[in-house]
């Protein structure tokens, strides 16, 4: 079977939705369905050159080659106007144009000498035939090139084409010449850029070339011209590089579908379409401003063509766009849809029925009520029919074996989802109730700690199952219970005996069934994301491998983004469970903070704490700011930062070598932002809430002793008078240390005059590390100065002038909480 194991069913449809059959690339010059080429007779007996033929060319030796070309060079760059030495040029350029054909001959001749004085004779030519010949030469040249060298000049090439097309637009004749060239060179950079892997592009191709094209596709132009065009499109869509980018705009679906409903000629047509189909292969939005424009019947009359090749371009497009998922619910719940697609499994073509297949799953993804619809149209009846052309053992050709993969991916979703539909109207309600039920059991941790094997066991699984679900007031309601269950069984580990195998039954399933799909539900609308990030809180407060697990993951960048989504609302559930999760993943012993610093955690974090931090200042009580979970977790988070930052720096202090200063260097410069913050937690300090003070002070100790005072407003009166408050309401020496400690270091802005942050080939001792933080962290010391200091030296911190009040306040408090400090 193509899908096999727990592979996913959406990326199946999505390897499947374009096949090499719609992928076929066609020359544009020469092609006799756009235009009847000329006939290429050439003289040997009058050449200027040896009449090798193109096999000999390719297998001349360097000598001979570079013999051969300047031969050619030199006969082209004749300048001489005389009627028999046009009819030379024009002989040895039908020559050239036979032997292009050839593709190892076109790939030594384009990266030689000849193509630059070709691109030049395409304005010194001496008449019309003459450079009609040059530029039927460097299409096919183009045409048939297997590989382009990195300095081959067809750039230059590319902007005279480019450049003749606009000044002789009006001239019909002369663009049916110009523009078969022009499409071959942009087709060949973007193919051979596409096999090169190159994202930045080694060939440069003017704006302007993107623009005449799509002139050249208007209401207006002759017919050959728009085929031309078209096909250009078509081809240079196929690739997989930047420059289809060119011509995906707002107008290029509504003029390709004009051409397409417009035009009597098939092979114009049919060319339109393709082209359409190829760019929605890399937007899906220029097939659905047709849609847009013209609306859906029409579109839909287009699967009655006879045109086999337009019917399956279209089913191709409606798979891609299904896939991509715009136009989804509207197209999924539309029945006369869904009716096209059945009746277009009755094509004689293996390759239009795998596509109709193909748009059936999709729908049936996302709309499971329309299998009823679909097996009243017969479609049990064309699934049996095509299984059976498609028997194993048979030989079968690509398009049956595309058939075949269609089938199983349809086939495979009807039967896991044919007992959900069965069941529907009963099992809704008994999932509701079950849930319910279990939900209530949670609740009440003496009736479920008793039968936790049995939980973990029978209850689990099902419960992630619908986690997954298609029905959100089951993936809420399941992950709130996951999340209670897994807080109860993992907090309660240690207490019991056996506890240990059960919780890493509890992990696996959580993690093997949940977490590869858990990205996706953290980014649905709310308020699904708060309880999928509950779970997270509660695995990640008790299981360090989940931690692990989630830090080289795609989890983090989703749970970012939750963040950034809904920083606007900082106290609302799905901002507290995030931040939690991030105070829980920062928080383990020896994390490896990296990661977070490259989403943006110093950033973020400052954001949030400036919010919560001015809610809590303003005592928004209503609120619920002054026990918001939000700011203890970001506390927390700041807290965890700056000791591990602080951590680093001793160890690179007291390293007998100096330590790996970069590395602690860098985490001081990436922590430098938080310095902002040393003015919101000095005015957080004076609270009446423990667990506030205890983190506030935490962290502004650990922020002063690495960066020392951030600047002037850091002493300003108001802060002096948190100070002040916070000692007056600590009655505990040992805060009391920690507050006078915390305004010594508030002064000391810098050491041996070397600002904080200045590199170490900067200082003149032995380095600034040491000359900065190193005597921020050396505590034992810092202690012992403390107790020696004279109260003066401490309490002289305010930078003048300050106010009087202040100043006797602040001084006040410090004398005492001094009564309870020896040797101050």
């Amino acid at each position: 079977m193509y899908v096999t194991g727990l592979r996913d069913v959406t990326s199946c449809v999505k390897d499947l939705v374009y096949t090499e059959s719609d992928l076929t690339v066609t020359p544009i010059i020469d092609n006799p369905k756009i235009m009847k080429p000329t006939p290429l007779r050439f003289d040997s007996k009058t050449l200027n050159v040896p009449a090798h033929p193109a096999d000999r060319l390719s297998s001349l030796g360097w000598k001979e080659w570079s013999v051969f070309t300047q031969q050619l060079c030199s006969a082209l760059e004749s300048s001489e106007r005389s009627g028999g030495a046009v009819r030379a040029k024009l002989n040895l350029l039908c020559y050239l144009c036979t032997v292009a054909a050839h593709k190892d001959a076109a790939t030594r001749l384009i990266n030689s000498p000849l193509l630059p004085l070709l691109t030049q004779q395409l304005r010194s030519a001496p008449n019309l035939d003459v450079r009609a010949k040059v530029m039927r030469a460097i299409g096919l040249l183009a045409s048939h090139c297997v590989e382009l060298k990195d300095d081959a000049p067809v750039t230059e090439a590319l902007h005279s084409f480019t450049e003749l097309v606009r000044e002789n637009f009006r001239n019909s004749k002369l663009k049916q010449c110009l523009l078969p060239p022009l499409g071959e060179l942009l087709y060949l950079i973007a193919s051979q850029e596409e096999k090169r892997e190159s994202p930045g592009g080694l060939w440069a191709v003017p704006a302007a070339a993107y623009t005449v094209l799509m002139r050249c596709l208007r209401e207006g132009e002759e017919l050959v011209v728009n085929h031309m065009a078209a096909k250009i499109v078509e081809n240079v869509c196929t690739t997989v590089s930047h420059h289809a980018q060119g011509f995906i705009t707002g107008e290029i679906g509504p003029m390709l579908w004009y051409l397409y409903t417009h035009s009597t000629v098939d092979s114009l047509r049919v060319t339109a379409i393709s082209a359409l189909c190829r760019i929605t292969r890399h937007s899906a939005s220029a097939f659905q401003s047709v849609i847009d424009k013209v609306g859906l019947p029409a579109i839909l009359s287009s699967l009655a063509s006879g045109i086999g090749r337009v019917q399956q371009h279209m089913l191709t497009m409606f798979a891609a766009m299904l896939s991509s998922g715009a136009h989804l619910q509207r197209l999924v719940q539309e029945k006369e849809f869904v009716s096209r697609m059945i009746r277009s499994l009755e094509s004689p073509s293996s390759v239009i029925r795998a596509k109709a297949f193909l748009v059936l799953v999709q729908v049936l993804m996302n709309n499971r009520e329309m299998l009823l619809l679909c097996c009243n149209s017969r479609l049990v009846m064309y699934i049996e029919r095509d299984v059976r052309k498609a028997t194993p053992g048979r030989e079968q050709q690509s398009s049956n074996e595309y058939l075949s993969k269609c089938l199983d991916v349809l086939i495979r979703h009807i039967v896991q989802e044919l007992p959900g539909i069965l069941g529907q109207t009963v099992s809704e309600d008994l999932i509701r109730n079950a849930l319910s039920a279990v939900e209530a059991i949670t609740q009440h941790p003496s009736l479920l700690m008793p039968h936790h094997s049995d939980v973990v066991d029978a209850i689990l699984p099902p419960l992630a199952s619908l986690a997954l679900s298609k029905n959100v007031e089951w993936r809420i309601l399941s992950l709130r219970v996951l999340s209670e269950i897994t807080l109860l069984l993992l907090s309660q580990e240690d207490v019991e005996e056996g506890r240990a195998c059960t919780s890493n039954r509890l992990l696996s399933i959580i993690t093997e069934a949940l977490l590869p799909q858990y990205e996706s539900l953290l980014l649905e609308p709310d308020p699904v994301p708060a309880y999928a990030l509950k779970l997270l809180v509660s695995l990640t407060e008790h299981s360090s491998p989940v931690n692990r697990l989630i830090e080289v993951s795609r989890l983090l960048p989703a749970v970012f983004q939750v963040i950034s989504e809904h920083q606007i609302n900082s106290l609302g559930s799905t901002m507290q469970n995030a931040v939690a999760l991030l105070s829980n993943l920062t928080g383990q012993k020896d994390a490896n903070l990296r990661p977070f610093y490259d989403e943006g955690l110093v950033e973020v974090l400052h954001s949030i704490l400036m919010d919560t931090g001015a809610l809590y200042l303003v005592g928004e009580e209503q609120a619920g700011v002054k026990g918001s979970s939000t700011l203890l977790s970001s506390l927390e988070i700041l807290h965890n930062i700056l000791r591990s930052t602080s951590t680093v720096v001793r160890q690179a202090l007291q390293a007998e070598t100096g330590g790996d200063t970069q590395t602690a260097e860098g985490l001081l410069l990436i922590n430098k932002p938080l310095t902002d913050l040393t003015s919101l937690l000095i005015q957080m300090l004076p609270n009446e809430d423990p667990g506030v003070y205890e983190e506030v002070s935490q962290c502004l100790s650990l922020l002063v002793q690495l960066y020392g005072g951030s600047g002037p407003k850091c002493l300003c009166p108001e802060n002096l008078l948190s100070l002040a408050n916070a000692l007056e309401q600590q009655p505990h020496p040992k805060q009391q240390k920690l507050l006078l400690r915390i305004i010594k270091r508030l002064r000391e802005r810098d050491y041996c005059g070397i600002p904080v942050m200045t590199p170490i080939n900067k200082c003149p001792s032995a380095g600034a590390l040491s000359c900065s933080a190193g005597s921020a962290l050396s505590c034992r010391s810092e202690g012992e100065t403390l107790n020696r200091a004279p109260l003066s030296s401490v309490l002289a911190v305010a930078a003048p002038p300050l106010q009087p009040d202040t100043k006797t306040l602040l001084c006040t408090a410090a004398r005492a909480a001094t009564k309870h400090l020896p040797q101050i």
